[in-house]
């Protein structure tokens, strides 16, 4: 992750040169753009961000279906019902958490 996250900062830095001073936006000649080395920064920090929430998200989610899957085998003793209602329940608490996850996380860093 961390040698991703290296090629990602040299690579996106070598376009403009790492340049630390403000040119003016090619999309609007009133405005002055951020430095192309604050950009960089930003985007190597976002792709940490985004590589950590997926790890996290992956750990969690294991978690869950692990605990999910004894529930839900338990829950087949006493019937097919009661163990598919189990087994779509805990998907759907999957799928929720890993989108609220990742949903903060983006949250998180828009308002940085």
């Amino acid at each position: 992750m961390v040698i991703f996250a290296v090629l990602v900062f040299v690579f996106r830095g070598s376009v403009k040169g790492f340049s630390t001073s403000s040119k003016i936006c090619t999309y609007n000649a009133t405005r002055m753009c951020k430095p192309a080395l604050m950009i960089v920064v930003f985007s190597t920090v976002s792709f940490l961000l985004g590589a950590i929430t997926s790890v996290v998200s992956g750990f969690l989610g294991m978690k869950i279906a692990t605990y999910a899957s004894t529930r839900t085998t338990l829950e087949a003793r006493k019937g097919v019902n009661k163990a598919f209602i189990v087994a779509f329940n805990s998907g759907a608490v999957i799928g929720f958490l890993l989108a609220a996850n990742r949903v903060l996380v983006l949250y998180i860093t828009i308002n940085i």
